[in-house]
């Protein structure tokens, strides 16, 4: 959920709308890099949460940023809404191929690439219980790493052609699965929704 989520009028999200629709919980961009902030996070993360969604942040990793600098950028958001408190499902780091800086993760060797994650996910540790990777699994096997000390944090998995595929990965399960990039929610009617389902087993029944 980021700044390109607005409802039909182009008015802030309708959260009650959301959640009465069967959606409980969101994930909302909270910051881009060393210096980039989600224009909407803060209407966003707030939003949510006073509709009743449990509320998770993400920052999107950068290859070509330090990794304490980007740390840096999205504690200083999440402090602006509250501080971790506010975020009951914690915090994510999305790690793919920028659409607008291709090729930037291999450019770096292949240990420079891990230590960045590594390093971010350690800063932000420090303030938030174990934060979760974002990621198309099989890519960040081949491209950052299939070291298992990587399975230490949850996965969310990009997966939209069907069920996560988990081999030569570090995961040997998922936690959240991203099953749609073009999903429809009421309440929120620009732009495609990403869509979200736990692992089925961590649902109560």
């Amino acid at each position: 959920m980021s700044h390109y989520n607005v409802d039909r009028r182009g008015a802030p999200i309708d959260w009650a709308a959301v959640l009465k629709a069967g959606y409980g919980f969101a994930v909302i961009k909270a910051t881009d890099g060393a210096t980039r902030r989600d224009p909407q996070f803060q209407a966003n993360a707030q939003g949510a949460r006073n509709g009743g969604l449990a509320v998770a942040a993400y920052h999107f990793l950068r290859p070509g940023a330090q990794a304490a600098d980007q740390a840096a950028n999205f504690l200083d958001q999440i402090e602006a809404v509250g501080g971790p408190k506010v975020f009951t499902l914690g915090a994510a780091v999305d790690v793919e191929d920028p659409d607008d800086e291709k090729g930037a993760w291999t450019a770096l060797d292949q240990a420079t690439r891990a230590a960045k994650l590594l390093n971010w996910l350690a800063a932000v540790q420090a303030s938030f219980p174990t934060p979760m990777i974002y990621c198309i699994p099989h890519w960040f096997g081949h491209v950052i790493s299939t070291d298992a000390c990587f399975a230490a944090y949850p996965l969310w998995a990009a997966s939209p052609s069907g069920p996560p595929r988990l081999a030569g990965s570090p995961w040997q399960e998922y936690t959240l699965w991203q099953y749609s990039f073009t999903g429809t929610v009421d309440g929120i009617g620009s732009g495609n929704v990403d869509l979200d389902r736990p692992r089925p087993d961590l649902v109560s029944s």
